[in-house]
């Protein structure tokens, strides 16, 4: 709940503002009065005794009307409620507001991401009580389709859209009634066998008032059937007394509209029904959580709305998320903090914060911050002077000029465009490859001194394994680990063998194991550096190699690799961490 409670803290100062633009005597009174969105809140203004009355509310306000989030967590959803709950009242005490004299909440919009409740006898039971005859098939269809998609939500959260579903369904519904009852042809019933009977009959409900209403009686209904359910289980899992009844109150947020959306989004690998479902519904962001939510953000926007996330910088240059760049990115990234690690606690994740707008936007404001210790003094050091000395501006249609519109903001226009001229490094100079995950590295890698140098080799139990090294080494470095290799790896890549509810990666490069190439860590400071594999060994999927099309120029392909221009040109895609995708990156 970190976004919320800051988010707390400013629209406490927002509404203090406020209070004094609605004065008669403040300079931007008549201003504020003649604006439809902010005429509202001066007449309740109006009404209001004193600023000490007006302060007394303002918590209140915040939780009920202000603040919105979505968790797959219950307790998670539970626990910020309990934080507003208690800002809240700090913020009574630090105004001197007595505990007699508080407001008292009744709602707030902290949901959880989960399904409907019950089972389907029980909504089939509500429609026969809460519809005429003649709608009860049109609504049983709808509400059962709903029903199953929201099966979805525990896993897919806030990236599941609800309301796109319902109306589809409704589309659906509305498409069926039409085709049911437009007349059959003779021929259908020439013969014995019948039309497959559909299982809603919808015939006779063609009312285009009918359909016009049907989105809002369904929001209606599934309120009324998730309150019915919640009390016939005996209890209610609401932290405030009005809260919206579970599962409903996940559909309740997320269709409204909202001038701001922050997020922390999940990244790595995602349940296969979830994969799925973004594949189909987020055609330009589906390969990275992070994408797919930040796409999300920006539907719930309104007009002129902003999404604020903080996530992995790998969507600046990765080759999975050119759609994103191309399609969103580059039309509506307004400012970019690239952060670099040492930001998500103690993930080891080269981090960024960007705000992206719903309208599209002409220049992008970059702050590189990857270097600095302390990540604060530079942020607020680039927001106070955004306006007219940042780090790095952009016009948009500079990154498109750049392969794959990767955001490449340091290169200079001589770098992007030296590199956009290149040829690339596969197939013509060589391919890059990455290697083995053993999952088990106490069980299959040894250092050369515990079991001896006479046991090494590619038909013997041991083998040399190259690996991330921690010092920085050009050109060579000797090799000190050895992976257990017996029957040609057979131990090492056994199919049952599963951790973390994945097969062992074991065979991952292994086209290409013994073979002699240009090898580099994962992890490297202070930049990347190459350095000989002379062959006879296998690799993990700690480093990478790069193998030369032509022997005979390896040596000279790894001079190339070591130099000043080619390193600059990786680190304006990543710091510190690097992969074959950022070596394939710089001459592709």
């Amino acid at each position: 709940m970190h976004f919320g409670l800051y988010a707390f803290d400013l629209f406490t100062v927002i509404y203090e503002e406020a209070w004094q633009i609605a004065q008669p005597d403040h300079p931007f009174h008549a201003l504020a009065k003649a604006s439809p969105a902010f005429a509202p809140f001066i007449d309740w203004v109006g009404s209001v005794r004193s600023h000490q009355e007006f302060a007394q509310q303002i918590p209140r306000l915040i939780i009920e009307r202000n603040l919105h989030g979505i968790d797959i967590d219950p307790r998670a959803a539970q626990i910020a409620g309990l934080s507003l709950w208690l800002r809240a009242q700090r913020a009574w005490h630090q105004a001197g507001v007595k505990s007699a004299d508080r407001p008292r909440i009744t709602r707030s919009n902290l949901v959880c991401a989960e399904p409907m409740p019950g089972e389907k006898e029980l909504l089939r039971e509500f429609v026969e009580q809460q519809f005429p005859a003649g709608e009860r098939p049109a609504f049983a269809f709808l509400l059962e389709k709903i029903f199953d998609r929201m099966t979805l939500a525990g896993e897919a959260g806030s990236l599941l859209r609800i309301e796109e579903e319902i109306r589809a369904a409704i589309v659906e519904a509305r498409a069926l009634a039409q085709n049911q009852s437009a007349p059959r042809p003779a021929e259908l019933w020439a013969s014995d066998e019948r039309p497959e009977q559909a299982e809603f009959d919808l015939r006779g409900l063609n009312d285009e008032q009918f359909w016009q209403r049907a989105e809002q009686r369904i929001y209606d209904a599934l309120e009324a059937y998730a309150e019915q359910a919640e009390n016939r289980g005996g209890f209610q899992r609401r932290p405030f007394a009005d809260d919206a009844a579970q599962g409903f109150a996940f559909i309740d947020v997320c269709r409204k509209r909202y001038d701001v959306a922050v997020m922390n989004p999940p990244f790595g690998l995602m349940p296969t029904e979830v994969y799925r479902y973004l594949v189909t519904n987020y055609p330009t962001s589906y390969s990275d959580l992070a994408l797919a939510f930040m796409a999300r953000g920006s539907e719930w926007c309104s007009p002129n709305g902003l999404v604020g996330a903080i996530t992995s910088r790998a969507f600046l240059n990765v080759s999975d998320a050119e759609k994103f760049r191309r399609m969103v990115a580059l039309h509506h990234l307004r400012l970019l903090a690239d952060l670099g690690v040492g930001v998500m606690d103690d993930a080891f994740v080269d981090a960024s914060a960007q705000i992206l707008s719903t309208s599209r936007e002409a220049h992008l404001w970059i702050k590189d911050a990857r270097k600095a210790k302390d990540k604060s003094q530079p942020l607020l050091n680039f927001i106070e002077s955004v306006s007219d000395s940042p780090a790095f501006v952009f016009l948009h249609s500079h990154f498109e000029t750049i392969p794959q519109c990767r955001i490449v903001y340091d290169s200079g226009e001589g770098l992007g465009s030296l590199l956009s001229s290149l040829n690339s490094v596969e197939p013509i100079y060589g391919i890059a490859r990455t290697g083995a995950s053993t999952f088990e590295d106490d069980r299959f890698l040894r250092l050369i001194w515990e079991i001896g140098a006479a046991n090494l080799g590619s038909d013997k139990m041991w083998c040399w394994i190259a690996r991330t090294i921690p010092d920085f080494c050009q050109f060579y470095y000797p090799y000190e680990i050895a992976s257990k290799w017996n029957r040609d790896g057979a131990e090492l890549c056994e199919r049952n063998r599963q951790v973390n509810g994945q097969i062992a990666q074991a065979r991952q490069g292994s086209s290409h194991y013994f073979k002699p190439g240009i090898v580099f860590s994962r992890r490297s400071r202070p930049s990347i550096a190459f350095r000989v594999q002379p062959g006879g060994n296998v690799f993990s999927s700690t480093c990478g190699v790069v193998f030369p099309s032509r022997m005979e120029t390896s040596l000279f392909l790894m001079g190339v690799l070591n130099s000043r221009f080619v390193r600059a040109a990786i680190h304006t895609l990543t710091t510190y961490s690097y992969t074959v995708g950022h070596i394939r990156a710089i001459l592709a």
